[in-house]
C-alpha cells in the first residue's frame, strides 16, 4: 500500500490518528532503549488479543456442533431449519486462507536465482528464511505476507517502490520486508489470523450485490449496512488492540533493514517513500503519453537527480509529518527519527554492481509486466 499522506477529514479520524501517534512515540521510546528484548509483543498484549477474537471461533465450534445436533437429533422441521441456518452461518464463519494478489508477476527460486541468492544473505543476517516465492506488483509498496492454507511466506516487491530506490536501499527494503518473519508479527499466528479472515468474509458477504447495496433508498441497504458494522467494528477493534504491536513490528523491521543495508541505506529507503507523488507522476505521464515511453525509465530518470537537500526538504514538509503507510504504522517521519538515534550500523549485504546487473536481470520481466497492468490502471481511472 502507497503512504498515506491525507489529513484526516472527521473529529474520529483526527482522534483516531493521535492516538495511533501516541502508541508509535511510546513504542519508539521503548524500542530506542532495548531493541534487542523488544522482539515480541508482550505476554499480556498477546493474551488481550487472543481473547478478544476469542468469540469468533466460539461461533464457528458452537454453530457447527449445534447446527449438526438439531439437523441429526431434531424433532420436527422448524428445528432441521434451524440447524441448517446454524450450519450455514458456521459455514460463513468458516475462515477463508488468502489468496495470492492479482496483477502480479510471479518468481519462483529458479527463475530467478540472484534475486533469491541476495535473500537468502539477508535473510541469513537477520535470522529468517527466504519466502518460498516473489511477487512484483503494480504498487508503491512492498510486503512480507503468507497464502493459502499452508500459509506459505511470500514477499511482494512493489515495482514503482523498487525502481526509486537506489541499490542500498533495496537491500534495506528487503530486510525490512524479511524481518517481520523474522520476529513472527505476521497477523500473531493462526489463532488471530483466521479470525480476521472469518470476519473479512462476514463483511464481504454482507456487502452484497452492488446493484441493490447501491440503491440508496432501498430498505434491504440500510439493514445489510447497519449488519456490516458488526464484522467490520470488530476487525476494527482488532486493529486498535493489536496497534501498539504492529508499530512495535514496523520498528524492528526498519533495525533489521540498518542492518544488512547500512543505516543510511535504510534511511534512504524511508526518504524513498516520501516520493510516491513523485514516482505517481512520472508513471501517470508514461502512461498517458502518445509515444508510450519506458514507465520505469522515467521513474527513475525523474528521481536520479534528486540529492540529499531534496529528501531533506520532504523530510521538513507538512506532507512528510502525515505520511505513513497507514494509519496502524508509525509515520516515516518517526520511522527514520528511530535508525538516525541508533548507533551507526555498516551493511550487512552489498548490492554491488555485478550482484545489481543480475538482479536486474532477474527482475526485467516482471517489471514490464508490472508496468502494463499500471499503465491500465491508470488510463482506466482516467
Amino acid at each position: 500500500m502507497a503512504p498515506v499522506s491525507d489529513a484526516p477529514t472527521s473529529q474520529f479520524q483526527r482522534a483516531e490518528r493521535q492516538l495511533s501517534d501516541r502508541f508509535a512515540r511510546r513504542q519508539l521510546a521503548s524500542v530506542g532503549i532495548r531493541v534487542e528484548s523488544a522482539s515480541r509483543p508482550s505476554y499480556a498484549a498477546r493474551l488481550l488479543v487472543w481473547l478478544a477474537v476469542a468469540p469468533v471461533h466460539l461461533m464457528l465450534l458452537g454453530s457447527a456442533v449445534a447446527g449438526t445436533w438439531l439437523l441429526v437429533r431434531g424433532h420436527g422441521w422448524p428445528l432441521k431449519v434451524l440447524g441448517v441456518v446454524l450450519l450455514l452461518v458456521a459455514y460463513a464463519t468458516f475462515p477463508r486462507p488468502a489468496a495470492t494478489p492479482r496483477h502480479s508477476a510471479s518468481l519462483l527460486p529458479a527463475d530467478a536465482p540472484a534475486l533469491f541468492g541476495l535473500l537468502a544473505d539477508i535473510g541469513g543476517q537477520i535470522g529468517a528464511k527466504p519466502p518460498a516465492r516473489v511477487l512484483v506488483d503494480r504498487d508503491f509498496n512492498a510486503a512480507a505476507t503468507r497464502v493459502g492454507w499452508r500459509r506459505t511466506p511470500m514477499l511482494v516487491i512493489g515495482a514503482p517502490l523498487w525502481v526509486a530506490a537506489p541499490p542500498q536501499a533495496r537491500v534495506a527494503l528487503l530486510g525490512h520486508e524479511l524481518g517481520h518473519f523474522a520476529h513472527h508479527d505476521l497477523t500473531h499466528g493462526w489463532w488471530v489470523w483466521t479470525a480476521q479472515r472469518s470476519l473479512q468474509h462476514w463483511a464481504e458477504m454482507l456487502g452484497g450485490p452492488r446493484h441493490v447495496m447501491y440503491s440508496r433508498n432501498a430498505l434491504a441497504f440500510r439493514l445489510v449496512a447497519i449488519l456490516q458494522l458488526v464484522p467490520l467494528g470488530y476487525l476494527w477493534l482488532i486493529g486498535k488492540l493489536r496497534g501498539p504491536a504492529r508499530q512495535r513490528a514496523e520498528y524492528l523491521a526498519d533495525v533489521d533493514a540498518a542492518r544488512v543495508g547500512s543505516t543510511s541505506g535504510a534511511v534512504r529507503m524511508l526518504e524513498v517513500l516520501l516520493l510516491e507523488p513523485a514516482v505517481s507522476t512520472a508513471m501517470t505521464r508514461a502512461a498517458v503519453s502518445p509515444t508510450r515511453p519506458d514507465m520505469w525509465g522515467l521513474v527513475m530518470s525523474d528521481v536520479s537527480g534528486l540529492g540529499d537537500d531534496d529528501f531533506r526538504r520532504r523530510r521538513q514538509g507538512l506532507d512528510a509529518e502525515r505520511s505513513r503507510i497507514d494509519d496502524s504504522h508509525p509515520a516515516t517521519v518517526l520511522r527514520l527519527r528511530l535508525l538516525e538515534q541508533l548507533p551507526v550500523m555498516s551493511a550487512g549485504v552489498v548490492m554491488d554492481a555485478s550482484r545489481r546487473l543480475a538482479v536486474d536481470a532477474d527482475l526485467e520481466g516482471p517489471l514490464q509486466v508490472a508496468a502494463g497492468h499500471a499503465a491500465e490502471r491508470i488510463r482506466y481511472r482516467r
